[in-house]
């Protein structure tokens, strides 16, 4: 059985993370500077901006961004609202939050189907 597309894509924001993570931009440059979290220079991502990059990595369609945001917020148990790249971006700025965390919780939706 072919893997769901959303398995790649987290299982590669979460490689992300464990490289490089960020709280307060989608993404920074090695000189610590927002960048779009799919730009070349980026080296640290939050949740929202590494599922981004991963699939824009993998060339994947932007509804497997939404997807893949969509089941991550599920494993956490957390309401979705109308933005769900905002809630997780709210999520991984939370106060305690690490990059362990993070990129666990990317992998444990990425197990669930």
């Amino acid at each position: 059985m072919k893997p769901q597309p959303f398995t790649a894509v987290l299982t590669a924001a979460a490689a992300l993370i464990d490289s490089g993570w960020t709280t307060g931009a989608y993404a920074r440059d090695a000189m610590g500077a927002d960048c779009l979290s799919t730009e070349a220079a980026a080296r640290s991502w939050c949740a929202d901006g590494a599922i981004r990059a991963a699939a824009c990595r993998l060339s994947l369609p932007h509804a497997i961004v939404d997807d893949s945001t969509r089941r991550v917020l599920a494993h956490l148990g957390l309401e979705l609202s109308s933005d769900p790249g905002g809630d997780l971006v709210l999520w991984n700025d939370g106060r305690g939050q690490t990059a362990a965390a993070v990129a666990a919780a990317m992998r444990a939706a990425a197990r669930e189907e």
